[in-house]
């Protein structure tokens, strides 16, 4: 399972004057100078402080971009260590962190986006860190919001088999939240619970199948699935054939997000 998220790289005052072109995009080049100077502090080759790391500019389907690591510190909990005092021969505990410093790969375009691409949880408990991380770059970051209104219009434009409904207001039942499966297989007999709750409720999440436009030796049809809740977009990491060719997907898909949003109703 790979999630990512997808944000937005807001117009502030130290953007146009650091890193701005004069048409509106990013001096990635700029960019990158800036982050070598956030580089991870390991030992010995184990990371432990936050920072950028294999920093590398790219062109991915006519984008250009900066790729990196970003190193974030995360949590796993607290715990009591205790001591004992030889001098008075006192017993105490103090509260601790168990803490660990992950790593997640970012992707920065020039036209103003930015990806953080985790590949297990470890890497999601870090993602507010990164997020901060390239916002002392000098950017104002904000989420993707996959609200209601976009989910709405990527069932209306691709092959889904799930959602989940919240805030249902249904005059004939007492339903308040609803999740849903369809087979797609059966196109010719619309799904009775769709037909009834299909315009209810705020939709939290949905599951559809975006074609690949590159993919030769794997399914053609990637399953792709968006929650509301923090924004999360989840791949299946085994539909791909490699990493590259998620990488491209990535892109590809979010690029394609970014369209639907700007689309006029």
């Amino acid at each position: 399972m790979t999630v990512f998220n997808i944000y937005k790289l807001n117009d502030n005052d130290q953007l146009d004057l650091f890193f701005s072109k004069h048409d509106g995009s990013i001096d990635l080049q700029k960019v990158m100078e800036k982050m070598e100077e956030f580089t991870s502090p390991n030992e010995n080759g184990v990371i432990n402080g936050e920072g950028f790391l294999k920093i590398r500019m790219e062109k991915i389907l006519d984008h250009s971009l900066i790729e990196s690591f970003a190193t974030g510190r995360g949590s796993l909990g607290y715990y009591n260590q205790a001591y004992f005092s030889d001098s008075d021969e006192n017993v105490t505990s103090q509260r601790r962190e168990y803490s660990f410093f992950s790593k997640a790969r970012i992707f920065l375009t020039e036209d103003n986006l930015l990806i953080i691409f985790c590949d297990d949880t470890a890497e999601e408990k870090i993602k507010s860190n990164v997020k901060n991380l390239v916002e002392s770059l000098g950017f104002d970051v904000s989420n993707l919001r996959l609200s209601d209104k976009l989910m709405r219009k990527v069932r209306s434009k691709y092959k889904w088999n799930e959602v989940r409904l919240e805030k249902v207001d249904n005059e004939k039942d007492s339903t308040k939240k609803v999740y849903y499966e369809i087979d797609t297989a059966d196109s010719d007999n619309e799904s009775l619970i769709d037909q009834i709750y299909k315009d209810q409720g705020k939709m939290v999440q949905i599951s559809f199948e975006m074609p690949s436009f590159e993919e030769t030796d794997g399914p053609n049809l990637k399953t792709v699935k968006l929650y509301k809740n923090d924004n999360r977009i989840v791949l299946n990491s085994s539909e791909f054939s490699g990493f590259d060719n998620q990488k491209n997907f990535v892109i590809f898909l979010s690029y394609k997000l970014i369209e639907l949003e700007n689309e006029e109703d």
